[in-house]
């Protein structure tokens, strides 16, 4: 079966010939794997055969960050979204961490004027889709 083929049938309920596979891989753990053998010209996902391709943007609140404490351990901060979080500084770089949520019901957030963010440009966009059609697994 093909990733789309596999997928398919999972979502369609039927029993595909293996599991589909998917991951996310941190951009320090992927630096560490380059340098133990992972080939500098292939993503982990297709290196791996992950299923699906990642194609995303901002799907934040896009409020502004304000910091409220930095130190060489730890760093405590309002994010995009109006969470409080606390991000540690370790050996393999910076761990997220949750300390309160701004949002705490099923309220519904929206823009009146459905506007796209300026950071997502068309050609952002294109560029992300010829990624797609070049290396991913859907034809």
């Amino acid at each position: 079966m093909t990733s789309q083929e596999r997928v398919t049938t999972v979502l369609n309920g039927g029993i595909p010939d293996r599991v589909p596979y998917q991951d996310a891989f941190w951009a320090t753990t992927i630096e560490r794997w380059r340098t133990e053998g992972l080939p500098s010209d292939i993503s982990p996902s297709e290196y791996f055969g992950c299923e699906f391709a990642h194609l995303g943007g901002d799907y934040s609140l896009q409020l502004p960050i304000e910091n409220l404490e930095q130190t060489d351990n730890h760093h405590i901060y309002h994010d995009e979204n109006g969470a409080t979080r606390k991000d540690l500084n370790t050996a393999d770089g910076w761990t997220p961490g949750w300390l309160e949520f701004a949002i705490k019901n099923r309220g519904y957030i929206f823009h009146t004027d459905h506007s796209v963010p300026n950071n997502v440009s068309f050609e952002n966009y294109q560029f992300a889709r010829d990624m797609l059609k070049k290396y991913g697994q859907y034809n």
